[in-house]
């Protein structure tokens, strides 16, 4: 994150205050990465529907129903399975049945599938979600479900990492911005109220900023 001195020196202008972007294993601004992930989000539907169809993926990838746009899914690479297997509910005979019944939509039988998880099944919120929740043994909670390939399209941006990652920086910056102000509050107290100062020393950071910004407070 790099502040924009600038936004001081012209009130009438609007500018951002941070420039994001990707770094790689050695600090450096990852421009790879950027103009990749530029051009997958440019991509029209088809283009998007032809990547995900191929047998070209490296590592998880995002990717979206065509039934349903709205959804996500981080798909890992071909399960084993077709769609003519059994379904693990008892309630369909197969996931060529599922589809059919629940979607209405005809799928070929052997079609492949694939293994992914729901993106919404991942932790949203920071509280759950500590750095070390990044790694894959903090998510193997997370049930593996299959999807057949001929239904999805690759997402707009299709990095699991970059996506999770914007998910929660908005809360980053909120919490980042709620603990500057919590400190700045109890070096005031400390200056020129003693007393209270001394009392919200003794006080956890967290406790004082719950105090501060909840609303029920």
């Amino acid at each position: 994150f790099c502040f924009d001195d600038s936004i001081f020196e012209d009130q009438d202008r609007t500018f951002a205050p941070y420039a994001i972007g990707c770094l790689d294993a050695a600090g450096d601004i990852d421009w790879v990465r950027i103009r990749t992930t530029i051009a997958e989000f440019s991509r029209s539907s088809t283009a998007r529907e032809n990547a995900a169809q191929g047998d070209s993926m490296v590592g998880p990838t995002i990717w979206s129903p065509s039934y349903n746009q709205g959804v996500s899914y981080i798909v890992y690479g071909p399960s084993g399975k077709v769609c003519s297997d059994p379904f693990p509910n008892e309630d369909y005979l197969s996931f060529q049945d599922y589809y059919a019944k629940k979607y209405g939509i005809e799928i070929s039988p052997n079609g492949e599938m694939y293994q992914a998880r729901r993106m919404w099944e991942f932790p949203q919120t920071l509280s759950a979600m500590q750095v070390e929740s990044l790694l894959e043994d903090d998510i193997r909670y997370i049930p593996t479900v299959d999807v057949p390939q001929e239904l999805f399209a690759e997402s707009l941006v299709t990095n699991p990492v970059i996506m999770l990652h914007s998910i929660v920086l908005p809360q980053l910056l909120y919490q980042l911005e709620s603990y500057l102000t919590v400190t700045s509050f109890m070096e005031h107290c400390l200056c020129n109220f003693p007393i209270l100062g001394q009392c919200l020393s003794e006080l956890s950071i967290e406790s004082v900023m719950e105090a501060l910004t909840a609303k029920s407070c």
